[in-house]
Parts: C-alpha cells; structure tokens; sequence
C-alpha cells in the first residue's frame, strides 16, 4: 500500500496534475521541510491537500528540469528528487487511511551525503 502510494503521488507530481495530487493527499496533510539553514526551505509546516499540492507544483515551476526518483529512506519507500544545479532532496511520506497525511522533505545538504555519493538509507 505505503509503495503504491508513493508511486502514483510520484506521478501526479511529475504530470503537474494538481487534481490527482490533491486526492492523494489527506484534507490535512502537512509538508515539513529541513534545509538546515543551507539552502532554502520553508520555516514553518505547510498544511492543507491544496496548499501543498500547489507548493509541489511550484518546485516544478522553479525548477523544470527536476527529476523525481523512488528510493528507499529508512526502510521505507520514499521519493530522490534531483534539479539541474545538483540541489536534490529526499522525501518520506507518512500515509495515514490511504492518502499522504505527512511529507518529510530533506534538503539539508549535510544530512544528504548518502544519496550524492549513489547510496541511500536502506
């Protein structure tokens, strides 16, 4: 289920479809972002399907040539994303009743040293 979810979140992310997006995520869902001071990151949650939907969709406006990966991150299926200047980050997702109640986005450089050198947590 936790694999199926990421996969067709990865989907509707990559195909900008705002309306699929928003059915994978729960009415409250919740974005956290760390850029450890490093690179730039929300300070504060973002909540609400629509709000991070089109936060999500944003990175793509930004960034157009982003790539979006599944990897594992702590056991767990998860998504790589990778943009044209190297920046990349990695992100969980916490499902809660079959849709995306939190996603975790890591773009703290310095916690990300795994996934630049090809590896990953496993």
């Amino acid at each position: 289920e936790h694999a199926r979810l990421v996969a067709a979140f990865k989907r509707a992310w990559e195909i900008g479809d705002l309306k699929a997006l928003v059915g994978l995520l729960d009415p409250a869902a919740t974005v956290i972002t760390d850029g450890g001071g490093l690179v730039s990151a929300s300070l504060s949650p973002i909540s609400g399907a629509a709000a991070v939907a089109d936060v999500l969709l944003g990175v793509f406006r930004r960034e157009p040539e982003l790539t979006i990966a599944e990897t594992t991150v702590n056991g767990r299926p998860g998504l790589l994303t990778r943009g044209s200047s190297g920046q990349m980050a990695v992100i969980t997702i916490e499902p809660r009743e079959g849709r995306i109640a939190t996603l975790w986005v890591v773009r703290n450089p310095e916690k990300l040293s795994a996934w630049r050198e090809g590896g990953g947590s496993r």
